[in-house]
């Protein structure tokens, strides 16, 4: 079992010195470096090693909205009650935390990298991003997508930030935080949009045999529950709605000619129970295919 450590006392014993907050014990080294920049705006990397498993409590007393960016080459694992949230590598969230946001996040005996830019509430109102993201766990709402490489290559920019001092350090700090953010921001506009274009490609191409949507989801890049939300958002339906609608249009075209009787356009489609497919294709257009 995991030993259970509270971050408020974590915070409360830390070294604090021009924006590096420092915490060391026998069984593990908390470091983070925090920027202050522009007016609702502040960077944040944040280093931990551990020597054993760790289960670290936090409560938020104050709304937060951040891009998260796992840095680590490993899975971090953030959980509230019966429910769980897997931050991958290489993954970046937009995440807003509400007031009140309790939670535990799972570490086991790794070394962990994050970066983080904070936003305040007046800044992401500006921004339609934060208004797409998904409620995942009490509190907590999420956005997930993958990074792409330019964003990476910013992120380590930013890791290398030290090469710098004084006031050019913050002004390259800052630039980099701004270009990443633009980035972001307008990755995730366009990119929803694009995949899930190509998600419904997919499934128009195969209405048969379509993938499940784990492999749809892995064929475009994504996650299974930013595909779903995304393609609901995108297309008013699920996926399995929007297939289903797809695969009865179809049928009902191919009823139309003589040549074709209801069991055939059925099974064309995918559908080998006859009497499930009578019963929606009724549901859908009001009539039974036999009557086409």
């Amino acid at each position: 079992m995991s030993k259970i450590i509270d971050n408020g006392e974590i915070r409360k014993h830390s070294t604090v010195k021009n924006g590096k907050i420092y915490y060391k014990d026998s069984d593990f080294i908390y470091d983070i470096n925090l920027f202050i920049l522009q007016s609702g705006i502040s960077y944040m990397e944040s280093k931990i090693i551990l020597n054993t498993d760790i289960s670290f409590n936090e409560t938020f007393d104050t709304n937060y909205h951040f891009l998260y960016f796992n840095s680590s080459n490993t899975n971090v694992l953030c959980c509230q009650k019966n429910k769980q949230l897997i931050l991958k590598p290489d993954e970046i969230l937009t995440i807003s935390m509400l007031k009140n946001f309790r939670y535990k996040v799972i570490y086991d005996n790794k070394f962990y990298n994050f970066q983080a830019i904070m936003l305040d509430d007046n800044f992401i109102k500006e921004f339609d991003v934060f208004k797409d993201e998904n409620q995942v766990l009490d509190n907590l709402y999420v956005k997930q997508s993958i990074a792409k490489q330019s964003q990476k290559f910013i992120l380590n920019e930013l890791k290398n930030a030290d090469i710098y001092s004084g006031k050019l350090k913050e002004l390259f700090i800052e630039s980099k935080v701004l270009e990443l953010l633009f980035l972001t921001f307008s990755n995730l506009k366009i990119g929803d949009s694009k995949t899930m274009q190509k998600a419904k490609d997919i499934l128009l191409k195969d209405l048969t045999n379509p993938p499940s949507i784990k492999k749809l989801a892995k064929m475009c890049a994504t996650n299974e529950f930013s595909l779903q939300e995304g393609f609901k958002k995108c297309f008013n339906k699920t996926i399995y709605g929007y297939l289903k609608d797809e695969r009865l249009k179809v049928t009902f075209e191919l009823l139309k000619r003589d040549d074709i009787n209801v069991s055939e356009a059925a099974k064309m489609v995918g559908y080998n129970n006859l009497s499930h497919f009578t019963k929606i294709f009724k549901e859908k257009f009001g009539v039974l295919p036999s009557k086409i």
